[in-house]
């Protein structure tokens, strides 16, 4: 589910093994190689957990979860100097992962770098799993790759045998490219205005006056590169909804309660959920504006 994609971010870990707690344990070799944007990654049969704990430490960069089960399969890997973005957006789908954010920051030359990344999974809550190390270590990440062998290790099934500092200190999220623009939870964005039309045709109830209203005011508040996939959900949601109530007419209230149920299924944060509409006048609230160049090239139109 791609609903809200860029929203969040930063961490920091702590991971104990239990080895006579009588898990069962899965043997596992991982190797992350980082250099120059490009990501190297062999893993033969590692839980999902470890993988990305590893990609954090060894790219020195903030990774978030939000939601507290990761898959507990074991999975292998093996990419060859693939560009980051590509190489995590496999990760994540290799792992069946839900979701996931990239953010990126401008160092001391100018370059564009890895930063932070959010991932959205199963359960609930958000923590910390890695955190970036402050300079000098910073200096010497840009210039030197980046190299973690966890060699034949012992892991354990996410949720049982590792713990986790939570994460305390207030949510902020970044959707431009290098942290100029903050978002603290504390309104909407105003992202640009939405001109297209939902295809109500397709749906399998009407749509009266005051839902398409509502429908087309919560698609402002969606990241414009997202909103085809996010309108096609609201369709659907709204039908299941209308269908469980037995109405053949979608009204402003099965579309509320549908957007309200796509974020949930998203494992968005609190900060997200609370923000999201009731009634038509929650739009009247006012937003935060952000410029379209803050916006990474796939969150554009």
């Amino acid at each position: 589910m791609s609903v809200y994609k860029k929203y969040f971010l930063l961490a920091v870990a702590l991971i104990f093994y239990f080895l006579n707690a009588g898990f069962a344990f899965a043997e596992g070799k991982l190797e992350i190689i980082y250099k120059d944007g490009l990501l190297t990654v062999s893993a033969d049969e590692v839980i999902p957990e470890k993988i990305f704990l590893e990609l954090g430490e060894v790219c020195n960069i903030d990774i978030i979860t939000h939601g507290d089960v990761f898959p507990e399969k074991a999975v292998s890997l093996k990419l060859t100097d693939m560009p980051v973005k590509e190489a995590v957006k496999r990760m994540v789908r290799t792992c069946e992962l839900k979701n996931y954010l990239l953010d990126f920051k401008k160092d001391p030359q100018g370059k564009s770098r890895l930063a932070k990344i959010d991932l959205y999974m199963g359960g609930s809550g958000q923590r910390y799993l890695t955190q970036e190390r402050k300079s000098p270590a910073n200096k010497a990440a840009v210039n030197q790759p980046a190299v973690k062998k966890a060699g034949t290790q012992k892991s354990t099934p996410s949720g049982s045998a590792v713990k986790q500092k939570k994460d305390t200190a207030p949510y902020k999220s970044s959707f431009s490219k290098d942290t100029d623009f903050v978002w603290d939870g504390s309104a909407p964005i105003a992202f640009p205005e939405y001109k297209g039309e939902l295809a109500y045709d397709t749906s399998e109830a009407s749509w009266d006056d005051s839902a398409k209203n509502f429908a087309d005011n919560t698609m402002d508040l969606i990241p414009p590169g997202v909103r085809p996939t996010v309108s096609e959900q609201i369709i659907k949601m709204s039908d299941l909804i209308a269908k469980e109530r037995g109405s053949d007419t979608i009204t402003s209230d099965i579309t509320a309660e549908a957007i309200k149920r796509i974020a949930k299924q998203a494992n968005m944060p609190p900060q997200v959920m609370d923000l999201i509409p009731e009634n038509i006048e929650d739009f009247d609230v006012p937003k935060i504006p952000i410029d379209s160049e803050q916006l990474t090239e796939e969150y554009r139109e």
